[in-house]
């Protein structure tokens, strides 16, 4: 018996997509606002800090995942629009979900931590212009 051949109510369905994107809104609200304070809240940051050329690409991937995400949960609506929802597809939804906020979490990890290494060294070099 194939994936695709199995079938699930649309109630079902609906409990599963229902949390699985409630658990990716978490995790997205709260990268978004742990990283609020560091880079990602606005342009200005960014435009203030005069970081290197490729640093605003780290911020532009960043947003485009964003838009990913929601891409992804409107996906999920379009799932449960249909009265019989089979297992393949909601297997599909949940697997790229998850992989979408893992993603998601190490890129925000690991670009405040590139731009934070940027910003130090910028530091590191105005503290030895003033001792030297």
């Amino acid at each position: 018996m194939r994936l695709d051949e199995i079938k699930l109510p649309r109630r079902v369905a609906a409990h599963l997509v229902t949390s699985v994107c409630f658990f990716t809104f978490l995790v997205v609200l709260t990268t978004r606002f742990a990283a609020r304070d560091e880079y990602y809240y606005s342009w200005e940051p960014i435009a203030q800090r005069q970081l290197p050329w490729h640093a605003s690409i780290h911020f532009i991937l960043y947003q485009y995942a964003w838009c990913l995400l929601l891409i992804s949960m409107a996906w999920g609506t379009w799932v449960l629009s249909r009265p019989m929802v089979t297992v393949g597809r909601l297997i599909t939804y949940v697997s790229v979900m998850g992989n979408l906020v893992v993603a998601w979490g190490l890129w925000t990890v690991w670009t405040i931590y590139y731009l934070n290494r940027i910003e130090f060294q910028k530091f590191l070099e105005d503290i030895s212009g003033i001792i030297d």
